[in-house]
């Protein structure tokens, strides 16, 4: 959610950019020259403020989108997501008439197919998360603003959605503020009801929409909030938020696959009041967790978060440390991460840093004005540790911010045209995960050599190369074990003295860049 204070719109400010507005406003979707790599929304602060969401390529253009109807005259895009083949999942509220919820996919060329979103949150209410995997099925999470909560599938055609059914006394009045869905189309979704006194609610979601609520315990389940939720390929979930009752202390654990609750032990002034805004978590299971200590001088908090529930606060570096918060972090499989929020001592820069899988901390240089007045409201990073930022200049009109981030730090703000250039935020951003394609048509048989007195079995593998660039070798196993790799321009290979009548089955993996590796295709061999 954006903060309350970002919402103000400056009106006199605006009216000194009133005529330049007016120019740059006609300005057209640009034509990037790169391939599509990451998506960005937020809030277009000029004039009726329209909802703004954005393709990134490759070289650091900008391609707006062109929303339709009510969209385009006044909305709000708060969460984005985006697939391993570039399709992205958009969600927020159009913010005229009623203000119903929003929802759409966007194809990697920009073409958007809106939802259908029916019932009272058709008519109003909002989305406030989204999450798409690699198969292209999502889902989505928020409110209809009257009071019943609200989630759906999304399936990869993007309708019809099917709504989760809620049990009582949640159906009645509550809110989903956050979803995840992984590859095995496995979700979690975490807010809270708006009955008795207002718990927390977090609750698995099946492939087929079904609803299994997790049991909280302690305060959290009394009164509180659940604020972030992630959700790896096996299964196991990170969440966070905040524990509503005597003193309000933060709240994070991890989930088993089987839906296990394990609350983590949170150490110093957070563990008394605080929250946590934003959490990761890769494949292998670990994670980061980000927010803001409330006690003495309210200082930002991150930490890593081993598998097995070791907290490992990070020694956040200058004033920050002292009175800030973090608004986003994420993290890769390699367990490299990249936190961003803002620094609320003196000016109130904003602050974003790269951090190392041994918790090494990077701070970036985000450039002037940012260094001056700002905020880092969204982060994520790939698994190539290439990162992007968003959120929004404090100074002067107020304008958008954004940037690409490379694995050594260097920063790439971009450029905005437009509205956008002059008064506006970017909430939420996305970038594909990075999978290496498998190699496919592999083909097998066995052949004998003949050296006269002597001979030997063996079996001949062949295979097409992967379609995925940069692919350094393939490695190949038999029967489960690896055996050799070859170079990733070798796609043949001969696995020597096999017994001959005995059945062998062999898997192949491709290795791209930064070392990913694709899912095995197979074959066997049989006599």
């Amino acid at each position: 959610m954006v903060p309350l204070f970002l919402q103000k719109t400056h009106r006199n400010l605006l009216k000194i950019y009133k005529a330049i507005a007016i120019f740059l406003t006609t300005a057209i979707p640009v034509e990037t020259s790169g391939d599509t790599i990451a998506i960005i929304a937020g809030l277009d602060l000029v004039g009726s403020v329209p909802a703004y969401t954005a393709l990134i390529s490759s070289t650091g253009e900008i391609m707006p989108l062109l929303f339709s109807g009510d969209m385009a005259i006044s909305g709000s895009i708060v969460s984005v997501s985006m697939n391993s083949s570039k399709i992205s999942l958009i969600g927020g509220q159009t913010q005229t008439g009623s203000n119903p919820a929003y929802g759409a996919l966007v194809s990697p060329s920009g073409e958007i197919t809106t939802l259908t979103i029916d019932g009272l949150p058709g008519m109003h209410g909002i989305i406030n998360s989204v999450a798409i995997n690699g198969s292209g099925n999502g889902i989505i999470g928020g409110r209809d603003t009257t009071g019943p909560i609200y989630a759906a599938i999304v399936p990869p055609a993007g309708n019809p959605i099917t709504p989760l059914l809620f049990s009582s006394p949640i159906s009645a009045g509550g809110i989903i503020n956050t979803v995840a869905i992984n590859e095995s189309q496995n979700g979690l979704i975490g807010g809270q009801g708006f009955y008795d006194f207002q718990p927390a609610y977090l609750a698995s979601v099946s492939p087929s929409g079904d609803l299994t609520p997790l049991t909280l315990t302690g305060g959290i389940a009394i009164t509180g909030s659940i604020s972030s939720v992630s959700m790896n390929a096996s299964g196991n979930g990170l969440v966070g938020g905040s524990d509503m009752t005597a003193s309000q202390p933060a709240y994070a654990a991890l989930i088993g696959s089987t839906g296990v609750v394990n609350p983590l032990t949170l150490t110093g002034g957070i563990a008394t009041t605080g929250r946590i805004t934003s959490v990761s978590i890769n494949s292998s299971g670990a994670g980061i967790i980000g927010g803001t200590d409330l006690t003495g001088s309210q200082p930002a908090y991150a930490a890593l978060i081993n598998p097995t529930g070791t907290v490992t606060p990070l020694s956040l570096m200058g004033s920050v440390a002292t009175n800030g918060i973090i608004n986003s972090v994420a993290t890769n499989n390699k367990g490299d991460s990249i936190i961003g929020g803002q620094d609320l001592t003196g000016s109130q820069p904003a602050y974003a840093a790269l951090i190392s899988s041994s918790g090494a901390i990077t701070p970036l240089d985000l450039g002037v004005n940012m260094a001056i007045n700002g905020t880092i409201l969204s982060v994520a990073i790939d698994d190539l540790g290439n990162a992007i930022i968003g959120g929004q200049d404090l100074t002067g009109s107020q304008p958008a911010y954004a940037a690409l981030i490379s694995p050594t730090g260097a920063v790439t703000p971009l450029t905005f045209l437009g509205d956008m250039a002059i008064s506006g935020w970017i909430s939420t951003v996305a970038l594909p995960k990075v999978i290496t394609e498998a190699p496919s048509n592999l083909e097998g048989y066995q052949s004998k050599n003949d050296f006269g007195l002597q001979y030997e079995f063996y079996n001949q593998l062949s295979w097409t190369k992967s379609p995925s660039p940069g692919i350094t070798s393939y490695l190949i196993y038999r029967d489960g074990t690896e055996i050799a790799s070859v170079n990733g321009s070798t796609y043949t290979y001969q696995d020597h003295n096999r017994k001959k009548g005995v059945s062998y089955t062999y898997a192949i993996i491709a290795v791209g860049l930064g070392e990913i590796e694709s899912l095995p295709i197979t074959i066997a061999i049989s006599p």
